[in-house]
């Protein structure tokens, strides 16, 4: 289930007409069923949350022209009005959080999601007029959130510079609205957004990992660099004095790194890692001793909530990825794995008892990636 079944558009018209396109409203398409979350993330448990040394928070406070940053943990009991308390991650720390994924935004792959980010603030709080790099959609709580948008796209360049926070220029507004609770806000990559908080105001905003070219050849470059054991160099040809570089000294650097770069399997092994990296390493604890009962084992596994999973189908083979980890697998594991990807649980009686999927499971408990719940 997912919140486009009391939406006036499919999913598939949404990607058609919208995905990476231009931003999407849609009205009241939760009805009572955020009732829990609001519960969960009540001011206090809010306060609460940002006082946790684990949790990245921040209090965004001032006038547009004078935007001021602190950053958590936090001792506070109340926000003043124009404050704006911001939370990342809650997807790690909370289950109603990691089942609002599952549940309403399932049509996402959960390892293209990076997090989920709680805005909290009285009348005026906002984190001002910015853009973002990735895809993000705002689900509001609580309260009114009135924005303005501007199409763009911008980039970094549009932004001030040496501001504490990032803040656009210029915010040339082309649309306004506001947001009630059960609305949900789809603004995509490039496209300025300015929200100001009305009195109580809570937005949820589950954002998509969506790396730049930069980070990822950085990332890749690191693994290969690891992975290499080999002691390669340039070939002793000197060339003739004063030729400088020569067409033959770029063929054969070329012939010694492309090879390296295109590996088979290097590059969907190593963004299948990527994409799996845990946001807090610190909340998963591996227990290389840690067994399970295998004659009298039952239950259900269940993903720890800061847990990442992926897999990838190959002609003949399976690799699984988790937490940033990469194994190959029997093709045979994937029928589950895939469901343990996605509903974050299964039951063991739905799992095939030979030693090749019991080996897996053994290894993501000693990871520390689930939990057998009786």
């Amino acid at each position: 289930m997912t919140w486009f079944e009391h939406a006036d558009i499919t999913y598939k018209q949404f990607q058609q007409r919208y995905w990476r396109k231009r931003p999407w409203h849609g009205e009241n398409l939760f009805g009572n069923t955020l009732s829990n979350i609001d519960n969960e993330l009540n001011n206090n448990n809010l306060f609460y949350l940002a006082g946790d040394p684990l949790i990245e928070s921040r209090v965004i406070s001032g006038a547009p022209e004078d935007y001021q940053l602190e950053l958590g943990p936090f001792d506070i009991e109340n926000l003043a009005s124009g404050e704006m308390l911001m939370i990342q991650g809650l997807e790690q720390h909370l289950e109603v959080i990691s089942d609002l994924l599952s549940r309403h935004f399932g049509f996402l792959p959960r390892w293209r999601i990076n997090d989920v980010m709680a805005s909290y603030g009285h009348s005026g709080a906002s984190c001002g007029p910015h853009f973002d790099h990735y895809d993000v959609f705002l689900l509001q709580i609580r309260g009114e959130k009135h924005w303005q948008l501007a199409p763009g796209p911008f980039t970094d360049d549009d932004l001030i510079a040496d501001a504490d926070i990032r803040l656009l220029e210029t915010f040339p507004t082309t649309d306004t609205l506001t947001q009630r609770a059960g609305d949900i806000l789809y603004i995509p990559p490039g496209v300025g957004h300015y929200g100001v908080a009305s009195e109580d105001s809570l937005t949820l905003s589950i954002g998509l990992r969506n790396p730049t070219l930069a980070e990822m050849i950085s990332s890749l470059a690191d693994q290969i660099t690891d992975e290499l054991v080999d002691t390669q160099t340039l070939d002793d040809r000197l060339g003739e004095p004063a030729s400088g570089l020569m067409p033959d000294d770029i063929q054969q650097l070329q012939d010694k790194l492309i090879p390296e770069l295109t590996r088979a399997g290097t590059i969907s092994r190593w963004f299948g890692c990527y994409m799996t990296q845990l946001q807090e390493p610190d909340l998963i604890t591996q227990d290389d001793n840690a067994v399970i009962h295998w004659p009298t084992a039952k239950g259900a596994l269940v993903c720890h909530l800061p847990t990442r999973l992926c897999h990838q189908q190959g002609p003949d083979s399976g690799m699984i990825f988790v937490n940033g980890t990469a194994s190959e697998v029997d093709p045979e594991v994937l029928s589950w794995f895939a469901v343990l990807e996605t509903l974050r649980r299964i039951d063991l009686a739905d799992i095939p008892a030979a030693p090749a999927h019991r080996s897996v499971i053994d290894w993501l408990f000693q990871e520390g990636a689930v939990a057998l719940i009786p």
